[in-house]
Protein backbone atom coordinates (compact mmCIF):
# COMPACT_ATOMS: atom_id res chain seq x y z
CA UNK A 1 0.00 0.00 0.00
CA UNK A 2 1.37 3.37 -0.99
CA UNK A 3 1.79 6.29 1.51
CA UNK A 4 -1.25 8.33 0.42
CA UNK A 5 -3.73 4.85 0.46
CA UNK A 6 -2.73 4.82 4.08
CA UNK A 7 -2.89 7.61 4.64
CA UNK A 8 -6.21 7.70 2.70
CA UNK A 9 -7.25 4.90 4.99
CA UNK A 10 -5.57 6.31 8.05
CA UNK A 11 -7.74 9.57 7.44
CA UNK A 12 -11.24 7.61 6.75
CA UNK A 13 -10.54 6.21 10.01
CA UNK A 14 -9.62 9.72 11.98
CA UNK A 15 -13.09 10.63 11.27
CA UNK A 16 -14.89 8.56 13.37
CA UNK A 17 -12.79 9.70 16.64
CA UNK A 18 -14.81 10.97 19.14
CA UNK A 19 -13.37 11.57 22.20
CA UNK A 20 -9.31 12.98 23.44
CA UNK A 21 -7.10 9.77 24.44
CA UNK A 22 -8.78 8.09 20.94
CA UNK A 23 -7.14 11.51 19.19
CA UNK A 24 -3.98 11.00 21.37
CA UNK A 25 -3.55 7.78 20.14
CA UNK A 26 -4.00 8.79 16.99
CA UNK A 27 -1.77 11.65 16.59
CA UNK A 28 1.22 9.15 17.82
CA UNK A 29 -0.11 6.39 15.03
CA UNK A 30 -0.10 9.43 12.59
CA UNK A 31 3.71 10.25 13.47
CA UNK A 32 4.63 6.85 13.27
CA UNK A 33 2.67 7.36 9.80
CA UNK A 34 4.77 9.89 8.60
CA UNK A 35 8.08 9.52 10.00
CA UNK A 36 7.40 12.83 12.63
CA UNK A 37 7.89 11.66 16.03
CA UNK A 38 6.71 15.40 17.15
CA UNK A 39 3.17 17.28 16.82
CA UNK A 40 1.15 20.18 17.52
CA UNK A 41 -2.30 20.87 17.43
CA UNK A 42 -3.66 24.57 17.78
CA UNK A 43 -7.29 23.92 17.93
CA UNK A 44 -10.01 26.57 18.84
CA UNK A 45 -12.95 25.63 20.76
CA UNK A 46 -16.71 26.86 20.14
CA UNK A 47 -15.18 30.12 22.17
CA UNK A 48 -12.80 30.88 20.13
CA UNK A 49 -10.28 30.02 23.19
CA UNK A 50 -7.44 28.33 21.00
CA UNK A 51 -5.94 24.76 22.66
CA UNK A 52 -3.03 23.06 22.00
CA UNK A 53 -2.20 19.28 21.80
CA UNK A 54 0.97 18.46 21.30
CA UNK A 55 3.50 15.36 21.85
CA UNK A 56 3.18 14.32 25.69
CA UNK A 57 7.06 13.32 25.24
CA UNK A 58 7.92 17.03 24.75
CA UNK A 59 5.95 19.26 26.34
CA UNK A 60 8.40 22.42 25.37
CA UNK A 61 6.35 21.96 22.09
CA UNK A 62 3.91 23.19 23.28
CA UNK A 63 5.20 26.42 24.40
CA UNK A 64 5.86 27.22 20.57
CA UNK A 65 2.26 27.64 20.16
CA UNK A 66 2.08 31.36 20.44
CA UNK A 67 4.85 31.84 18.58
CA UNK A 68 3.61 29.26 15.68
CA UNK A 69 0.64 31.40 15.91
CA UNK A 70 2.33 34.85 15.37
CA UNK A 71 4.96 33.47 12.20
CA UNK A 72 1.46 32.22 10.39
CA UNK A 73 0.01 35.79 10.89
CA UNK A 74 3.57 37.76 10.34
CA UNK A 75 3.71 35.56 6.95
CA UNK A 76 0.32 35.65 5.80
CA UNK A 77 -0.02 31.96 5.09
CA UNK A 78 -2.84 30.81 3.47
CA UNK A 79 -4.69 27.77 4.83
CA UNK A 80 -4.14 23.96 3.85
CA UNK A 81 -0.59 25.81 2.35
CA UNK A 82 2.23 23.86 4.44
CA UNK A 83 5.49 25.78 5.02
CA UNK A 84 8.61 24.41 6.64
CA UNK A 85 10.16 26.18 9.23
CA UNK A 86 13.42 26.53 7.49
CA UNK A 87 12.78 28.14 4.37
CA UNK A 88 10.59 31.15 6.16
CA UNK A 89 12.51 33.95 4.97
CA UNK A 90 13.50 35.73 8.88
CA UNK A 91 10.70 37.11 10.39
CA UNK A 92 10.56 40.39 13.08
CA UNK A 93 9.36 38.44 16.03
CA UNK A 94 9.72 39.28 19.32
CA UNK A 95 12.81 38.29 21.51
CA UNK A 96 10.74 35.85 23.63
CA UNK A 97 9.69 33.98 20.58
CA UNK A 98 13.35 33.88 19.34
CA UNK A 99 14.77 32.52 22.71
CA UNK A 100 11.83 29.53 22.65
CA UNK A 101 12.46 28.79 19.03
CA UNK A 102 16.52 27.69 20.35
CA UNK A 103 15.74 26.22 22.93
CA UNK A 104 13.63 23.92 20.55
CA UNK A 105 16.54 23.69 18.46
CA UNK A 106 18.10 22.44 21.53
CA UNK A 107 15.80 20.03 22.56
CA UNK A 108 16.88 18.53 19.73
CA UNK A 109 14.32 19.72 17.17
CA UNK A 110 15.54 20.23 13.47
CA UNK A 111 12.86 20.20 11.21
CA UNK A 112 9.52 20.91 11.10
CA UNK A 113 6.38 22.02 8.91
CA UNK A 114 3.42 23.63 9.65
CA UNK A 115 -0.07 23.89 8.14
CA UNK A 116 -2.26 26.90 8.93
CA UNK A 117 -5.71 25.91 9.27
CA UNK A 118 -9.59 27.12 9.41
CA UNK A 119 -12.61 25.91 10.75
CA UNK A 120 -16.33 26.96 10.69
CA UNK A 121 -16.79 30.67 11.66
CA UNK A 122 -13.70 31.24 10.30
CA UNK A 123 -11.56 29.81 13.37
CA UNK A 124 -7.81 29.75 13.11
CA UNK A 125 -5.40 27.24 14.36
CA UNK A 126 -2.36 24.81 12.58
CA UNK A 127 -1.36 21.24 12.65
CA UNK A 128 2.58 21.46 13.06
CA UNK A 129 4.50 17.97 12.31
CA UNK A 130 8.23 17.79 13.46
CA UNK A 131 11.39 15.44 13.80
CA UNK A 132 14.35 15.29 15.45
CA UNK A 133 16.67 15.06 12.20
CA UNK A 134 17.21 17.34 9.37
CA UNK A 135 15.18 16.66 6.54
CA UNK A 136 13.38 17.78 3.26
CA UNK A 137 9.88 18.03 3.26
CA UNK A 138 9.42 17.61 -0.94
CA UNK A 139 6.82 18.69 -2.88
CA UNK A 140 5.10 15.71 -3.07
CA UNK A 141 5.07 15.18 0.58
CA UNK A 142 3.01 18.40 1.42
CA UNK A 143 -0.26 16.66 -0.34
CA UNK A 144 0.27 13.45 2.35
CA UNK A 145 0.83 15.55 5.31
CA UNK A 146 -1.61 18.77 4.53
CA UNK A 147 -4.42 15.75 3.83
CA UNK A 148 -3.39 14.50 7.16
CA UNK A 149 -3.28 17.76 9.18
CA UNK A 150 -6.83 18.53 8.19
CA UNK A 151 -8.20 15.37 9.43
CA UNK A 152 -6.65 15.55 12.65
CA UNK A 153 -7.05 19.28 13.30
CA UNK A 154 -10.95 18.70 12.04
CA UNK A 155 -11.12 15.79 14.86
CA UNK A 156 -9.78 17.70 17.41
CA UNK A 157 -12.14 20.71 16.40
CA UNK A 158 -14.70 18.65 16.74
CA UNK A 159 -13.57 16.99 20.12
CA UNK A 160 -13.47 20.55 21.86
CA UNK A 161 -17.01 21.54 20.41
CA UNK A 162 -18.55 18.59 21.88
CA UNK A 163 -17.04 19.70 24.96
CA UNK A 164 -17.87 22.83 24.62
CA UNK A 165 -21.38 22.25 23.80
CA UNK A 166 -22.12 20.61 26.68
CA UNK A 167 -20.17 23.24 28.81
CA UNK A 168 -22.25 26.57 27.18
CA UNK A 169 -25.57 24.35 27.01
CA UNK A 170 -28.66 26.79 27.29
CA UNK A 171 -31.55 26.39 29.35
CA UNK A 172 -34.84 26.18 27.09
CA UNK A 173 -35.85 29.42 27.66
CA UNK A 174 -32.01 30.90 27.05
CA UNK A 175 -32.39 28.81 23.73
CA UNK A 176 -35.85 30.26 22.73
CA UNK A 177 -34.56 33.67 23.02
CA UNK A 178 -31.71 33.56 21.00
CA UNK A 179 -33.20 31.50 18.34
CA UNK A 180 -35.44 34.63 18.35
CA UNK A 181 -32.61 37.02 18.27
CA UNK A 182 -31.25 35.29 15.31
CA UNK A 183 -33.71 35.56 13.27
CA UNK A 184 -33.88 39.29 13.61
CA UNK A 185 -36.17 40.35 16.37
CA UNK A 186 -35.67 42.84 18.70
CA UNK A 187 -36.34 42.14 22.72
CA UNK A 188 -39.99 43.54 22.65
CA UNK A 189 -40.59 41.54 19.94
CA UNK A 190 -39.12 38.07 21.05
CA UNK A 191 -41.00 39.64 24.24
CA UNK A 192 -44.55 39.34 22.11
CA UNK A 193 -43.38 36.25 20.55
CA UNK A 194 -43.01 34.17 23.88
CA UNK A 195 -44.95 36.11 26.44
CA UNK A 196 -42.87 37.35 28.80
CA UNK A 197 -41.15 41.16 29.42
CA UNK A 198 -38.21 42.70 27.61
CA UNK A 199 -36.26 42.47 30.99
CA UNK A 200 -36.13 38.67 31.16
CA UNK A 201 -35.25 38.76 27.54
CA UNK A 202 -32.81 40.63 28.39
CA UNK A 203 -31.69 38.64 31.17
CA UNK A 204 -31.79 35.32 29.40
CA UNK A 205 -29.64 36.34 26.75
CA UNK A 206 -27.38 38.08 29.15
CA UNK A 207 -26.76 34.46 30.95
CA UNK A 208 -26.33 33.27 27.45
CA UNK A 209 -23.48 35.32 27.12
CA UNK A 210 -22.21 34.24 30.15
CA UNK A 211 -22.44 30.69 29.54
CA UNK A 212 -20.54 31.57 26.08
CA UNK A 213 -17.68 34.12 27.55
CA UNK A 214 -19.05 36.63 24.77
CA UNK A 215 -19.62 40.37 25.46
CA UNK A 216 -21.57 40.84 21.93
CA UNK A 217 -25.36 38.97 20.80
CA UNK A 218 -23.62 39.02 17.49
CA UNK A 219 -20.93 36.67 18.85
CA UNK A 220 -23.18 34.86 20.74
CA UNK A 221 -25.30 34.00 18.03
CA UNK A 222 -22.28 32.72 15.88
CA UNK A 223 -20.81 30.38 18.32
CA UNK A 224 -24.34 28.85 18.94
CA UNK A 225 -24.76 27.84 15.61
CA UNK A 226 -21.40 27.13 15.11
CA UNK A 227 -21.23 24.62 17.86
CA UNK A 228 -25.09 23.25 16.85
CA UNK A 229 -27.33 24.68 19.82
CA UNK A 230 -28.56 26.46 16.93
CA UNK A 231 -29.49 25.06 13.39
CA UNK A 232 -29.06 27.16 10.56
CA UNK A 233 -32.20 25.77 8.94
CA UNK A 234 -33.96 27.30 12.17
CA UNK A 235 -32.12 30.10 12.25
CA UNK A 236 -33.22 30.78 9.24
CA UNK A 237 -36.51 29.70 8.95
CA UNK A 238 -36.04 27.01 6.46
CA UNK A 239 -38.58 24.14 6.52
Amino acid sequence: MTVLASLAAFTDAVDTIATRPALDAALQAAGELVNCPLFLLIVPDPSGSLHTIGTAEAPWLGALAPTITRVIRQAGSRAGRGFVWRDRPRLALPPPDLVLLRQAHRHGLKSAITFPLVGPGAMRGSCSFAAYDKRRFEPEQHIALALLAASLWEAGRRILAASGARRNALTPRQRDCLLWAARGKTDWEIGHILGIGEDTIERHLRQARTRYGVDKRSTLIVRALFDGTLSFEEALCIA
